[in-house]
């Protein structure tokens, strides 16, 4: 090596740790409020191929990190959860990476890249993955999951994911391919959700503010959660919409519904072009306060399952 390779490492995650920052500030940092003899020898640019080099054995290290603690025999179910956001570039970015999505920045005119990151219930870093900026979600998640199971020396892996990731064409194809999941359920976009909702049954408390209760529909498994506590606030929400709704219809009618686009639900329009609020729709939507619906294939209990779905 032509640099202290282990140095510059040890540097950034020393600065990843304690006052995350750029590569620059990471530098200057090391230089002013660092003491370490070896640290003297460092520049800039060493950090920038240490990266390099890291990025050619990420895989080996994620895989020997994921081991280190093992049993030999591996675990009969390893809980990872998986999310992803993305970051934009001021510029071009990466060729065949860099490209328009979906931004959680809010900022939709940058181009971006997507980042999907594994994590054990214990909150360790499993793996990560750099997907190019128009990556759905689901795409995401289903190279995700192949990578856990291709690499990852455990017999079964059940993943847990947020309701973004969710497309009955992806758990069918997870049941196919027996992927143990604990998805979120998107409540006023699942076709079978209010039926679920309506089914009988008794919660049974599990932690603090979480009640849950389980429910099969057409074969599949699904758990209903309630948090006593977002119940009001849930509640407050709706009526704000409402309001707002109000206000704009006395103000412009149906045309000023146009900038109300995912709160149509809760407009009802009379023959002759007469808008108004929709109350039994209003009324209705009261079922979803406090709650948040589950979807599993695992034969982990309904307080494991809500409870695992509560870490993420």
């Amino acid at each position: 090596m032509e640099f202290p390779v282990e140095e510059a490492l040890f540097g950034m995650v020393l600065n990843r740790l304690l006052v995350p920052d750029s590569k620059l500030g990471a530098y200057e940092w090391l230089k002013q409020e660092v003491y370490r003899p070896e640290f003297e020898g460092l520049e800039l640019h060493h950090l920038y191929r240490a990266l390099d080099l890291l990025d050619e054995h990420k895989r080996t290290v994620e895989e020997a990190l994921f081991l280190k603690d093992r049993d030999l025999f591996g675990l009969d179910v390893d809980l990872v959860f998986f999310d992803t956001t993305s970051t934009y570039f001021e510029g071009r970015g990466p060729q065949g990476l860099a490209e328009l999505g979906y931004s959680r920045d809010k900022r939709p005119d940058r181009v971006q890249v997507v980042i999907g990151l594994v994590m054990t219930r214990d909150s360790i870093p499993v793996a990560h993955h750099i997907f190019p900026g128009n990556t759905a979600d689901i795409a995401a998640f289903r190279y995700a999951v192949a990578d856990l199971r291709g690499r990852f020396a455990v017999r079964r892996v059940v993943v847990v994911a947020d309701r973004g990731v969710v497309s009955e064409p992806l758990l069918e194809a997870l049941d196919k391919e027996k992927v143990g999941y604990i998805v979120g359920i998107p409540l006023k976009k699942w076709r079978a959700a209010d039926r679920v909702l309506r089914r009988a049954g008794r919660y049974h408390e599990v932690a603090e503010n979480l009640r849950v209760k389980e429910v099969w529909d057409n074969g599949q498994r699904y758990v209903i959660c309630h948090n006593q506590e977002r119940e009001p606030e849930d509640a407050r929400r709706r009526m704000e919409i409402v309001a707002a709704l109000e206000a704009e219809l006395a103000r412009s009618g149906l045309a000023g519904l146009a900038k109300q686009k995912g709160h149509r639900r809760y407009i009802k329009v009379r023959d002759g072009g007469q808008a108004e609020v929709n109350w039994g729709r209003v009324k209705r939507d009261e079922r979803y306060d406090g709650k948040f619906l589950l979807r599993s294939n695992t034969e982990l209990s309904a307080a494991e399952i809500g409870l695992a779905y509560k870490e993420l």
